[in-house]
């Protein structure tokens, strides 16, 4: 058997995924293929590595013209469908998004049988509800206008694929007719997947696609994930700066530069000023004292009921889904309701890096 990863990115993602490619193939010991579309005629940095191979420009060509696409997902999206063919002499495929990072690696995967020829995580920020951009439009609804007669729903950011049925479906084909009658999609690739293997695709645990819908839920450590996606505006290479632009935990801002570093990249030169106007960081700073001191503001009991209502949504979610057999990938039964204890920082709800905690340890 012999497997590999595979990533599709243009030239301004070109080094993260090739640091990250020599750091699968370093924890995995497999091949990894980097598919790297360039928007202009220029030259990128290659990571070199036995496992790692570079195809350059070899996808867009074969997208048909006229696919819809815009400035959140353009039409590279579309190519993660298409590189399988190229893949051929692999039994299982692993595809990743370019914010996806590989916390360890679970090589007992690759035996997972794929009746469809394809395995995914379901889309966490779904679960119960549309997308919070159709401003309260049914669940149901919003999926019937995509295609999916199903109740379930993936998110595309990894994908595990059996490359002999996955390439049977003729994608080029069959993309421009399926948003001539679903206009109404407009997670593009993500909404296509979901309509052709409606209901048939075989769902892996959260581990396998840790969402940052999820990430600060309370259930990281009993999860354990493999591959966390950080499908969130901010990316933790940008680094990490305590001024409420995002709630992702630092350490994986760390994680990212020693990935970076191991690949012979400066992660400095992967560092993105953030702004938050000056006004909103004294709001934020006051309701964050406020805090401190025992008082809570309308918003701090509003994101902790929300963070609530979510981490319990996920809790019951997951233990429904073990107890079922839901998981493909899962031998357990159960995991435990999380110990972790939310916070407010002003802005978002935490479960690290508490400042209370701290000054009850030092006293």
């Amino acid at each position: 058997m012999k497997n590999a990863f595979y990533m599709v990115v243009d030239e301004g993602l070109s080094g993260i995924a090739g640091a990250h490619a020599l750091h699968l193939a370093q924890m995995w010991d497999c091949d990894v293929h980097l598919f790297v579309e360039r928007r202009a005629d220029v030259t990128i940095r290659k990571v070199i590595d036995p496992r790692i191979t570079y195809h350059m420009d070899r996808l867009m060509p074969m997208l048909p013209a006229g696919l819809p696409g815009d400035a959140k997902w353009p039409n590279i999206v579309y190519l993660r469908l298409l590189a399988p063919q190229f893949l051929s002499g692999y039994t299982r495929l692993i595809y990743l998004d370019a914010d996806v990072l590989c916390m360890k690696a679970d090589p007992k995967v690759w035996g997972l049988a794929l009746p469809s020829g394809l395995a995914m995580v379901s889309d966490y920020a779904t679960l119960d509800r549309a997308p919070h951009d159709l401003k309260g439009m049914p669940r149901r609804a919003w999926l019937d206008s995509i295609g999916v007669k199903s109740e379930r729903y993936a998110n595309s950011g990894m994908l595990l694929i059996d490359p002999a049925v996955f390439a049977a479906h003729n994608f080029a084909r069959l993309l421009p007719d399926y948003f001539a009658r679903h206009p109404a999609a407009v997670r593009y690739d993500q909404d296509f997947l979901n309509s052709v293997f409606d209901g048939v695709w075989t769902e892996l645990g959260p581990r396998f696609n840790y969402q940052a819908t999820i990430l600060e839920a309370g259930y990281t450590k009993a999860i354990d994930p493999v591959f966390v996606h950080f499908c969130r505006r901010q990316k933790p290479w940008w680094g990490q700066e305590d001024n409420w632009f995002s709630p992702t935990d630092p350490l994986y801002t760390e994680a990212y530069d020693r990935v970076l570093s191991n690949a012979g990249f400066d992660p400095q030169t992967y560092r993105r000023p953030n702004y938050v106007k000056f006004e909103r960081r004294i709001k934020y700073a006051f309701y964050r004292w406020l805090g401190t001191r025992g008082i809570k503001v309308a918003r701090e009991g509003r994101t902790i009921a929300d963070w609530q209502r979510r981490s319990d949504f996920l809790y019951e979610f997951l233990n429904q889904g073990l107890r079922s057999g839901r998981f493909a990938d899962e031998s357990r039964t159960a995991i435990p309701r999380t110990a972790e204890t939310p916070w407010f920082d002003g802005r978002f709800v935490k479960t690290w890096g508490n400042p209370l905690h701290k000054a009850s340890s030092a006293g």
